[in-house]
């Protein structure tokens, strides 16, 4: 009776034992993918700042007609009457299309 309570306890402590070691992993674990996701937050952080950058130099009207003179867009502008329905901030603005290749018809 000696050794079965002696194997009991012995059970009981590898078992304590093992559930410390695994959840001592699964706390490791954890932890590495909350660091991966940390990078990862400080890389889409990185990445939207260079965005908000680029589209600040691109509202520069000066900078984007050099843009499209540099690639050599064509443009075409059209002047519009304002119609009664218009809001007044985009009253004074004038749309600017660009010209489309005309689309060839393939024959097979």
């Amino acid at each position: 009776m000696h050794i079965a309570r002696v194997l009991y306890v012995q059970a009981v402590v590898t078992a304590l034992a093992l559930c410390v070691v695994w959840q001592t992993a699964q706390i490791r674990k954890e932890g590495y993918c909350l660091e991966e996701l940390r990078r990862e937050k400080e890389r889409c952080e990185t990445e939207v700042h260079s965005y908000r950058a680029h589209i600040e130099k691109l509202k520069s009207p000066q900078r984007v007609l050099h843009l499209v003179e540099a690639l050599r867009l064509p443009l075409t502008q059209t002047a519009a009457e304002p119609s009664a329905g218009v809001v007044k901030d985009q009253a004074h603005r004038l749309p600017v299309q660009v010209a489309r290749r005309p689309a060839t018809s393939r024959t097979d």
